[in-house]
Order: structure tokens, then C-alpha cells, then sequence
């Protein structure tokens, strides 16, 4: 994994952008019990480019600000090491049932295979 510390808005469409808000939205609405989190945020438009841009790049989201982050694990398969939160000094980690739960949520699928070939689109 890479070590990122620019943001690159270029990589980010409107289409990408609206779907990362859109997913978080949803996870914040609809399975905050699963993440076992008391404060999830919503991210605003810098959120998504900075989450973009760490997806875009197979990095590690790195941010004392995990709240505004919670979806970005749920981007990548279950387990990996993919967002660490500075003021715990530790990845956050996901509950495998809640993972699970969150991942057999037919809305959110839809919404996340929406993402994932908004980012197949937008390769080509």
C-alpha cells in the first residue's frame, strides 16, 4: 500500500463524488449499530475527494476524523487494514457481523455496485 498525502480532485467526478455521499448517508441512517460507533459523520464534498483519492490509490486513510470516514473499510473486503485512526493509534475495525449485515443490505449493495462501476466508467 501507498503512502498518499495529496488530494487529486481530478480523479473524483460528480457521479463518484454524489455516490461516496450517498453511501455514507445511508450507512450513517441505517446501520450506525453495526459499526458500534456512537458518532458516524457526513461527509461533505472534501470528505468524499479525500476518501476517493485514498480508494484511487490503494491507500490507507489515515485521520483523527474516522466518523466522516466509517464508509471507506466497508469499500474493501472484510478484514483489511484500510482506515487508522490517529487518535486511538490503532485501524479501526469493523465487527464481522456488522460487516456482514451492512454487505447483505440489498440498498446499500445496489448503491455499491453503482460506485464500483461508476470507477470501472471512469477508467475507460
Amino acid at each position: 500500500m501507498e503512502i498518499c498525502s495529496e488530494v487529486f480532485p481530478d480523479n473524483l467526478t460528480t457521479d463518484i463524488e454524489h455516490s461516496i455521499r450517498k453511501m455514507s448517508a445511508y450507512i450513517r441512517a441505517n446501520h450506525r449499530e453495526n459499526l458500534e460507533r456512537d458518532k458516524i459523520g457526513y461527509g461533505d464534498v472534501s470528505d468524499a475527494r479525500i476518501l476517493y483519492t485514498a480508494y484511487y490509490e490503494e491507500s490507507i486513510l489515515v485521520t483523527s476524523n474516522v466518523r466522516d470516514f466509517m464508509l471507506y473499510p466497508l469499500l474493501f473486503p472484510q478484514g483489511e487494514e484500510r482506515l487508522y485512526d490517529l487518535k486511538e493509534n490503532a485501524f479501526v475495525q469493523i465487527p464481522s457481523d456488522g460487516y456482514q449485515s451492512i454487505h447483505k443490505d440489498m440498498a446499500f449493495r445496489t448503491m455499491l455496485y453503482e460506485f464500483y462501476h461508476l470507477e470501472d466508467a471512469r477508467e475507460t
